[in-house]
């Protein structure tokens, strides 16, 4: 799933939605924003989320099994320690660095599927301010990008902080 573009992928959950609605007559979603009043927001969740989260669970995956085939974990598995104390204590606490290495990329990923996301799906967010076709507007677009940059930044302190309480659970000191 990690090679299929964020815009097919949202134009595919869109032709579920309304296959499962013609078919089974469910409204499972609304498949784009008609008015304010009526806002499109669970298939953009799930493409905001959907994408950054295949990322992470390939890269965490394969760093996991880099740790899975270091020296300590052989020596723990060839002591008879069964593998989930194995990976709560060894494997987990060493893959969590990476984890907040790929924050930054993430987030990224999460920050440009926006633009698609509130385009195709007709949500009239932050990226409608700069692209606003009728004027240009500096101080609009400037305020729009802060206002992006404090999105980004919230988060990051949010994910962080999740990081951190996982790095508290996990640390054996």
């Amino acid at each position: 799933m990690s090679v299929i573009p964020d815009f097919i992928m949202i134009i595919f959950l869109q032709l579920v939605v309304v296959y499962i609605y013609e078919e089974y007559g469910v409204a499972v979603s609304r498949v784009a924003t008609k008015s304010s009043e009526e806002p499109a927001v669970l298939l953009p969740l799930i493409v905001m989320i959907l994408i950054p989260l295949i990322y992470l669970i390939r890269n965490l995956s394969e760093r996991t099994f880099d740790v899975m085939g270091e020296d300590y974990i052989l020596n723990a598995k060839a002591k008879g320690i069964r593998r989930l104390p194995i990976i709560f204590n060894h494997v987990i606490r060493n893959v969590l660095p990476f984890l907040k290495a790929d924050l930054h990329k993430i987030l990224a990923i999460m920050m440009s599927n926006l633009f698609i996301v509130e385009y195709l799906f007709n949500i009239n967010g932050l990226s409608a301010f700069i692209f606003n076709n009728y004027s240009y507007q500096f101080n609009l677009t400037v305020n729009t990008l802060i206002a992006l940059m404090v999105v980004y930044m919230l988060l990051y302190l949010c994910l962080t902080l999740f990081i951190r309480f996982l790095e508290r659970i996990f640390a054996n000191d």
